[in-house]
């Protein structure tokens, strides 16, 4: 693969292990994160830290953001130091991070004005998944820049799906989302009964693992509910901004989630309780409270 400029923005729990796994291709891989610190380990493996996005973004041909909400993506592009304000027309923007439809389609216009192509480009998969490169990456965007991405994305993930040229991909994200908050709230709660009934825990996560039930998700999630590690890879907090722009961008459709609603209340549970930073399959615990367990 012929090398190219490339800047990374964002360097929390996903960002780290994506970026390092760029670094063959760029020449060089320019980085920039807010807490100046976290850039330290893979400028030793050769990344260049930059001050701020804008410069992380000057002579780069293709610049990737992976921040944790639409305010953070706002500053690192359209910011007074963000990095559009130094892309060059031709040049290419690959948002990562898990946003609205309504922010990106506003950093998109802001893009077409300059002459630099966006793409929307969430992925799906834990920290684990990042670092070894086995994550699903969901595209939308310009044909042209989405072919001159894949290579990139094969550095990144096992799978990467085109699903159209505009926003899709968002969408597609919060969907995949939904339903793996809604899973976990579903097993948390299923969980629950049967722990009450006197099952045995071990036993139970076992059943339900090789059940009509199981799928990746619950056999992955299995491991961690038997040790009752609740450590997050994707912590309660973020599924709770994630319902919130679910709920929006169903309002702003006209689409009707009453389950959604309904599975909300565990996020918003989990942050009054003070459990926002475990894992999210921790909703568990609202469960077996409510029922007197633990």
């Amino acid at each position: 693969m012929e090398k190219q400029r490339l800047a990374w923005i964002g360097l929390g729990r996903m960002g780290v292990p994506m970026a390092r796994n760029l670094l063959p291709a760029a020449a060089p891989l320019k980085i920039f994160n807010r807490n100046a610190s976290r850039m330290n380990a893979l400028a030793q493996a050769g990344a260049t830290p930059a001050a701020s996005p804008r410069e992380a973004a000057e002579a780069s041909d293709i610049v990737f953001t992976m921040v944790a909400d639409d305010a953070a993506l706002e500053n690192v592009t359209l910011g007074d130091d963000g990095a559009l304000g130094a892309m060059k027309p031709g040049s290419v923007l690959i948002d990562m991070s898990t946003v609205s439809p309504e922010i990106s389609q506003k950093i998109a216009t802001a893009a077409a004005a300059k002459h630099v192509a966006y793409l929307c480009a969430p992925v799906s998969g834990s920290v684990a998944m990042a670092e070894s490169a086995k994550l699903t990456v969901l595209v939308s965007g310009p044909k042209d820049a989405i072919d001159r991405g894949a290579p990139l994305f094969g550095l990144l993930a096992a799978k990467q799906f085109a699903v159209g040229g505009h926003g899709e991909a968002r969408v597609l994200k919060l969907s995949l989302n939904l339903m793996i908050g809604a899973s976990a709230a579903m097993l948390g709660e299923a969980l629950t009964l049967s722990e009450k009934a006197g099952l045995d825990w071990n036993v139970l996560l076992e059943v339900v693992a090789n059940s009509a039930i199981a799928s990746p998700f619950v056999q992955y999630k299995a491991g961690q509910l038997k040790s009752r590690d609740f450590s997050p890879m994707f912590m309660a907090s973020q599924m709770a901004k994630d319902f919130g722009l679910i709920a929006k961008a169903a309002t702003e459709m006209g689409v009707a989630l009453p389950m959604a609603d309904k599975v909300a209340r565990y996020w918003r549970e989990m942050e009054r309780r003070g459990l926002g930073d475990l894992d999210f399959i921790a909703c568990l615990k609202i469960a077996e409270q409510d029922s007197g367990i633990g």
